[in-house]
């Protein structure tokens, strides 16, 4: 499928550069094991009454797709409450609803974010799979960073602010070479938030050697048909 524009000479239909004012979690019915176990999680979420979160539904084309759970960030909440050095440095460039609430609740999200994480992982099905976590903070850029494990306290202390602050020196370095429309990291076994991909506004792409190879291992298999 091809998709043209007359004002984007090479869109990106993933780059979401509208800030999002919205706090927002969205998983696929499909993985808990029932109705109730999906009306349980939803619950939780609202147990939580001092913030503002959507459930939202993410379906995928797939009888049982692999668990993934994806967190909506506002600018506000990403900056004013896990990174909050760097709000300083923001300024008025953040206005969102949720930016107008003066109460310090970073304690607050880390300890939403920690059982939300943990509850999917004792719940979702398959069981046998790891879980798929992403968080995004639309904007610019759109910043995606994906985990894919069922340790929650490893991704909880990854969003810890000496880890972010190192993951946004490195996105204001590359910001300075070109024009980023996306860029996404994925957490390594060490907890480190690692450089996967980015997608400039111009329709430019660059990723990893790492990925660049599994590619072109995929295009050799299927030249081949399996065989060397």
């Amino acid at each position: 499928m091809v998709l043209y524009s007359f004002t984007n000479p090479a869109p990106f239909i993933e780059i979401e550069n509208e800030y999002s004012d919205v706090f927002k979690v969205s998983v696929d019915p499909h993985n808990f094991a029932s109705k109730s176990g999906f009306q349980k999680f939803s619950q939780s979420i609202n147990e939580f009454k001092d913030i503002d979160c959507k459930l939202g539904i993410n379906m995928r084309k797939s009888q049982l797709p692999d668990f993934e759970i994806v967190f909506t960030f506002t600018q506000s909440i990403f900056y004013y409450h896990l990174l909050k050095p760097i709000a300083k440095k923001m300024g008025d460039k953040i206005a969102d609803k949720v930016s107008g609430k003066v109460v310090d609740k970073s304690s607050e999200y880390y300890r939403f974010l920690k059982m939300t994480i943990t509850d999917v992982v004792h719940s979702c099905i398959p069981r046998t799979r790891p879980v798929m976590i992403v968080f995004e903070i639309p904007g610019t850029p759109h910043i995606e960073l994906f985990a894919k494990t069922k340790d929650s306290e490893l991704v909880i202390k990854a969003l810890k602010e000496s880890k972010l602050k190192k993951l946004m020196k490195e996105i204001e370095s590359l910001q300075k070479r070109m024009d980023i429309g996306k860029i996404q990291f994925t957490l390594t076994e060490n907890g480190k938030w690692k450089f996967n991909y980015l997608l400039t506004n111009k329709g430019e792409c660059l990723g990893r050697k790492i990925t660049t190879k599994k590619r072109d291992k995929r295009l050799d298999f299927m030249k081949t048909g399996g065989q060397k």
